[in-house]
């Protein structure tokens, strides 16, 4: 659909629409025209293959096509209602930026029919985006349950403990400069790796103060391209772990999606199970936590020693876990 306002470009994560809350607004007719030709589930499931066809392997700041995403939909589509389903397409012209994420963690199929579910660990509280998106879902038809879970980090699984250095914030232009993975299993190291990494973009004079990385040593260092097969095979079949963890993972997910490649982990974030292991710390910065507990940090904001700092603090973390639960 074309719609009256600018497009896109590589500077905008949303279309301006989107970003307005005005898509349904600006093409109603053609909005609800659309929707009227979906009379059977698999009238939906056939445009959805069509864009997936169209846009496949496609990186935008809002959606990427890829192979283990069509599946899901296809589940969720011929097992769902029509009308709800209409419903909810046609709340999401309406109010995208509330229901752009926020979603229950899983579908689930069961003999009864298909439902959502939203894992929950004590402690843990629904956000607000969260709640508005499943009351939305359950207005329109859809089953919701909230799931009470305890959380248990088994040690013996393989824990990959990542920090990365970058040229700047995640928004914008900004790329890695630097990546280290060290390997956890039962609460020893069984595998380290790291490399320099070319932006192929300058780095900021403030980013060099900080971490010490110029453009002279990654000159001549792999871009990330040319070693994404390398960190993948690292981390398969691992918990992903990072301080501050959805800063590294958002920086891999966007590396991998410039080069038209998904990236999906189960992660661990040491801030968070720091600040639920060690309450009332005055600070849980990595630095102040190795301070601390007199970690082995001799090279802040270098990627490898930040690894290995918040490796040793996993190790802490999990044996305060393992004592507590005994």
């Amino acid at each position: 659909m074309d719609t009256p306002y600018p497009p896109c470009n590589e500077f905008d994560i949303y279309p301006h629409v989107l970003l307005a809350d005005c898509f349904y607004a600006s093409q109603q007719a053609d909005i609800e025209q659309k929707l009227a030709t979906f009379t059977h589930n698999d009238c939906i499931y056939k445009q959805v293959c069509k864009s997936a066809a169209q846009f496949y392997d496609t990186p935008t700041g809002l959606f990427q096509w890829h192979s283990d995403i069509l599946e899901p939909l296809k589940v969720l589509i011929q097992h769902s209602e029509l009308e709800s389903l209409k419903a909810h397409l046609l709340q999401m012209t309406k109010t995208f930026k509330q229901l752009k994420d926020g979603y229950p963690d899983l579908m689930v199929l069961k003999d009864t029919g298909l439902c959502f579910e939203e894992v929950k660990a004590p402690g843990d509280k629904l956000r607000r985006n969260q709640l508005v998106s499943i009351d939305i879902l359950k207005q329109h038809g859809f089953t919701v349950n909230i799931v009470a879970v305890n959380w248990f980090n088994d040690p013996n699984r393989i824990y990959s403990v990542v920090d990365i250095e970058t040229t700047g914030g995640v928004q914008g232009n900004n790329k890695i400069t630097e990546i280290a993975v060290v390997q956890l299993q039962a609460g020893e190291v069984i595998k380290q790796w790291a490399s320099l990494i070319n932006p192929e973009r300058s780095i900021p004079p403030f980013i060099t103060k900080l971490t010490g990385i110029n453009a002279a040593m990654v000159r001549d260092a792999p871009c990330f391209a040319d070693i994404a097969d390398t960190l993948r095979g690292l981390l398969k079949g691992s918990v992903f772990v990072a301080h501050n963890v959805n800063f590294d993972y958002s920086f891999i997910r966007k590396e991998y999606a410039a080069i038209a490649q998904t990236f999906k982990m189960p992660k661990l974030c040491t801030v968070v199970e720091s600040r639920k292991a060690f309450p009332k710390l005055p600070s849980y910065s990595l630095g102040n936590l190795a301070a601390h507990f007199e970690l082995n940090l001799t090279n802040h904001h270098r990627a490898l020693a930040d690894a290995t700092a918040t490796a040793q603090l996993l190790k802490l973390i999990q044996q305060t876990q393992s004592k507590k639960a005994s």
